[in-house]
């Protein structure tokens, strides 16, 4: 007897459009680059594609198990390419029923991501209020060599590097809290630089508002 392993479907916004976006999307090629490595499916919707006619055709089509959504967000929602609404309380977040979501973007989890889990999405992983990070002004153009912005967003793509190797929405949670904790140790106990200590509040902050929403046993 064989045994065959189905590819699973992964659908990763990549908007481009300002510098916060810009670098959501360079960090986001990580995420892609393992996905595919571990035999997965990645459908990477960059640029102008980040749009929600394009990731509704894509969800409704390919049934996705994973959407991993970057960009600007609000309370009740979260934009794609030039801050159109991708996915929006009370317009179509039953979209992503039977999903796994993870919103980089600001406050989406506060409303939009219990709506999603109201209308039957598996789990949604986003924050509650602003999410930030800093950046080192002469890594501009180089972002995966920034720093700064590696405090922040190596935490935060734990969270889709950890499901993707097997684990549960609740590991992935606590693997990215964890390495949240362990950077804010670091800064507290050791010779960190002066840019570092700039980024402890925030880090912090990041901490405090990250949430995990619906199953804490759902993976892909």
């Amino acid at each position: 007897m064989s045994f065959c392993q189905m590819s699973k479907i992964i659908v990763v916004t990549q908007p481009d459009f300002d510098l916060a976006t810009r670098y959501l999307s360079a960090w986001a090629e990580e995420i892609i680059k393992l996905a595919k490595t571990h035999g997965n499916t990645v459908i990477d919707l960059k640029g102008s594609r980040a749009n929600r006619a394009e990731l509704e055709s894509i969800i409704k089509k390919r049934h996705p198990r994973f959407i991993v959504l970057n960009g600007h967000g609000s309370n009740d929602e979260i934009a794609g390419q030039d801050n159109e609404s991708l996915v929006k309380k009370g317009m179509n977040e039953a979209i992503v029923t039977n999903t796994i979501v993870y919103a980089i973007s600001c406050s989406s989890a506060k409303l939009l991501g219990v709506a999603a889990i109201e209308k039957g999405a598996l789990c949604y992983l986003g924050y509650e209020d602003d999410f930030i990070f800093l950046n080192d002004h002469s890594k501009l153009n180089k972002p995966l060599q920034d720093p700064l912005a590696q405090l922040f967003l190596e935490p935060s793509n734990k969270v889709s590097m950890a499901l993707i190797k097997g684990h549960t929405t609740g590991k992935a949670y606590r693997k990215s809290k964890e390495m949240l904790r362990q950077t804010i140790r670091r800064i507290l106990t050791s010779e960190a630089s002066y840019e570092e200590k700039a980024c402890l509040r925030y880090l912090l902050w990041n901490y405090q508002h990250f949430t995990c929403i619906g199953s804490t046993n759902a993976m892909l």
